[in-house]
C-alpha cells in the first residue's frame, strides 16, 4: 500500500491478506495515537508506585481484576489524574482505603476524595475478608432446607 500527497510517496508498508487484519506502523500514526498505543501497564504500576504504596497497589489490581489490561488504562490513567488534583498523600490515603473495602476502582477512589472521605475509619464489618464467605448468616439455608 503507497500513499501518495501532491504526487510524491510519503508512505508505503505490505498490504494484509487477512481479512480484518491492520497493519498500520506506529510512525504513520498521529503522535497523541502513537503515545497511547505505547502505554504499557508496567509502565502504569510504575508511575503509580511513584506516588506511593497503596496507589501502586491498587493500580497492579485493576490491572490484574482484567482479562485485558490495556481496558484498564483508562482507569489508572484516571488515578493518576486524581494525584495531580487532589495531592499524593490525599490519593494516597483513598486508595489504601479502597484496598481495605475491596473496591477497585477509579470511580470509587474519586468519590472517597470528592466526599473527603478519605480519612474515615473503615468498620471492621466493612473491611475486606478476601475470597472467604461466612458460614453462618441468616440468608444461608443449608442443605437441608432444599430438600
Amino acid at each position: 500500500v503507497e500513499v501518495f500527497c501532491r504526487g510524491n510517496r510519503v508512505a508505503s508498508h505490505v498490504r494484509s491478506r487477512v481479512m480484518g487484519a491492520k497493519t498500520t506502523l506506529a510512525e504513520h500514526m498521529p503522535e497523541g495515537h502513537r503515545a497511547w498505543a505505547e502505554r504499557s501497564a508496567q509502565g502504569y504500576i510504575e508511575r503509580a508506585r511513584a506516588v506511593g504504596v497503596s496507589v501502586g497497589e491498587l493500580v497492579q489490581r485493576i490491572l490484574d481484576e482484567r482479562a485485558h489490561p490495556q481496558l484498564a488504562f483508562r482507569s489508572c490513567e484516571g488515578i493518576l489524574r486524581l494525584v495531580r488534583e487532589y495531592g499524593k498523600d490525599r490519593t494516597e490515603t483513598a486508595s489504601r482505603r479502597a484496598l481495605l473495602l475491596a473496591a477497585h476502582s477509579y470511580t470509587h477512589v474519586r468519590a472517597t476524595l470528592e466526599n473527603g472521605l478519605e480519612d474515615e475509619d473503615v468498620a471492621p464489618e466493612c473491611a475486606s475478608q478476601g475470597d472467604t464467605l461466612p458460614s453462618v448468616h441468616v440468608n444461608l439455608r443449608g442443605a437441608g432446607y432444599y430438600q
